[in-house]
């Protein structure tokens, strides 16, 4: 296994690799890669940021301050893309001490929300409202296809 395509992206995969979380950013920083980080792997639930799949490790809580050290140097952000799994009762109060502890941990600038085909966007708006009502940054990500089925026109 390695790296396919043209010899410029040979680059980005090491002969050795030790993914760590250090390793890992330092090679970005390497590459130019150090005002915008989108990092995934955190959902809202029953209105509370939790881990997305709880398996899953937490983040490394050195290993983001170091990050956050690193790119605010360089005067960028970070950004937790949180997926949304609503069960139609979203509480904003919630929402907000759920941010408060996690930011405690992992000082994010804000949030990106995911938008996939055939999923509610109403639980998706009510998040990035409560982001912003914050005084965070916040993205959405749109993608036209999934598993889930595409986008289709609305002439």
């Amino acid at each position: 296994m390695g790296c396919q395509g043209t010899p410029e992206l040979y680059q980005l995969c090491p002969k050795k690799a030790n993914y760590t979380w250090d390793y890992y950013f330092d090679q970005l920083f390497e590459l130019g890669v150090k005002k915008r980080f989108v990092l995934g792997g955190y959902s809202v639930m029953q209105s509370q940021i939790e881990l997305d799949i709880p398996s899953h490790p937490p983040w490394n809580k050195s290993a983001f301050a170091t990050l956050k050290k690193r790119v605010k140097s360089e005067g960028g952000k970070i950004l937790a893309a949180l997926e949304v799994y609503s069960d139609g009762n979203f509480n904003k109060t919630v929402f907000a001490e759920s941010v408060a502890d996690f930011t405690k941990d992992y000082p994010v600038d804000g949030f990106r929300v995911s938008y996939l085909p055939k999923f509610p966007v109403e639980p998706r708006k009510q998040v990035l409202e409560a982001v912003n009502d914050l005084k965070m940054d916040s993205a959405l990500w749109v993608t036209g296809f999934s598993i889930m089925g595409s986008f289709e026109r609305s002439d």
